[in-house]
C-alpha cells in the first residue's frame, strides 16, 4: 500500500508519515525489535558501540602505526556514546510520560 503523499510535491503527508513507521515496524530492515522499550534498545546500541571502541584500542596496540588514526575513531565513538547517553535519558523521559498516560486512560474508563 503506497503512502498518502502530497498531490503537488510528492512529500509524505503527515498520514502517510504514519502509515510508513507502521510498515517499517513490522518489518525492520536492521534488526530492530520492536517489542522492547526503545530505551532498552538504543543501551544495546550504545554497548555496541563501547565493544567497538575497546577492540580499537586493542587493535592500537597489536599495530602501533595505526594507532593515531584508531584514536581519532575512538575519540568519534566517544561522542557518539555521550550523545547516546542523553538520547537514552530522553527516551526514559518520554516512556514514563507514556505509562502515565496509558494508566489515567484506564483509570479514567474503570472510574
Amino acid at each position: 500500500m503506497a503512502e498518502e503523499r502530497c498531490p503537488e510535491c510528492n512529500k509524505l503527508t503527515d498520514a502517510g508519515l504514519v502509515e510508513m513507521r507502521k510498515r517499517f515496524m513490522k518489518h525492520s530492515i536492521f534488526g530492530v525489535d520492536f517489542e522492547k522499550p526503545v530505551s532498552v534498545s538504543i543501551e544495546e546500541i550504545r554497548s555496541m558501540l563501547s565493544t567497538a571502541r575497546g577492540r580499537l584500542t586493542e587493535l592500537g596496540y597489536q599495530m602501533p602505526q595505526l594507532e593515531t588514526r584508531l584514536k581519532d575513531v575512538e575519540g568519534l565513538l566517544t561522542c557518539g556514546l555521550i550523545a547516546l547517553y542523553d538520547v537514552v535519558k530522553e527516551a526514559r523521559q518520554f516512556e514514563h510520560y507514556a505509562e502515565e498516560r496509558k494508566k489515567i486512560q484506564v483509570e479514567s474508563k474503570d472510574g
